[in-house]
């Protein structure tokens, strides 16, 4: 499975679970509108680690410890 499709999977499902929006998951993470939006259409973003687990928590994709 290709890491950006994982990561868009992981954002829908954050936004699901977290009721919220582009605006919100945006927010929630620390990025811009901009971000989110190119990572629901798969394409590559730079974000930073603790952004990427916030995502991958919220989502689903992790399990905390």
């Amino acid at each position: 499975m290709d890491a950006n499709r994982i990561v868009r999977e992981a954002a829908e499902q954050a936004m699901i679970v977290g009721h919220l929006r582009e605006k919100g998951l945006a927010e929630y993470l620390g990025c811009s509108e901009k971000s989110v939006h190119r990572i629901l259409e798969e394409q590559p973003v730079k974000l930073i680690q603790d952004q990427y687990i916030r995502l991958m928590l919220l989502g689903g994709k992790l399990c905390e410890a």
